[in-house]
């Protein structure tokens, strides 16, 4: 599988996750099947590390929950510990409703793929294959 870019360029490397969302066409016409990926822009890059980062915190104190039911934490401590993990999923919240993920129609894969094979085409050509 070949990862491309929206234009049909090959991405040289690994593609992270946080550098952008992937798609692929299963009933692409092309073959080798190819991985499309739209890289974030600056912004939603932040953005998509933002939350990650927030959900990671929930994820890293959902025992707290635990603790308080079994007695290790008293009212008071328990309410402020509610109100930190209450407060980052408002933050959470707040960045999801201006975060754009970046998309791709199903026609602009499948030019970017038609690309991709003519630049694998015109390789194979320059290298005599």
């Amino acid at each position: 599988m070949l990862i491309i870019d929206n234009y049909g360029n090959q991405v040289k490397g690994t593609w992270w996750r946080s550098m952008g969302p992937a798609f692929d066409d299963r009933d692409s016409p092309y073959r080798p099947d190819f991985l499309v990926v739209i890289p974030y822009t600056d912004k939603q890059r932040k953005q998509w590390e933002e939350i990650l980062e927030l959900k990671n915190k929930l994820a890293a104190t959902d025992h707290w929950d635990n603790k308080f039911i079994e007695g290790e934490y008293t009212q008071e401590e328990w309410e402020e510990k509610k109100a930190q993990r209450m407060a980052w999923r408002n933050e959470i919240r707040e960045i999801e409703k201006e975060f754009v993920e970046p998309a791709i129609t199903l026609e602009e894969m499948r030019e970017a793929e038609r690309k991709a094979m003519e630049h694998i085409k015109n390789t194979e050509e320059v290298n005599g294959q």
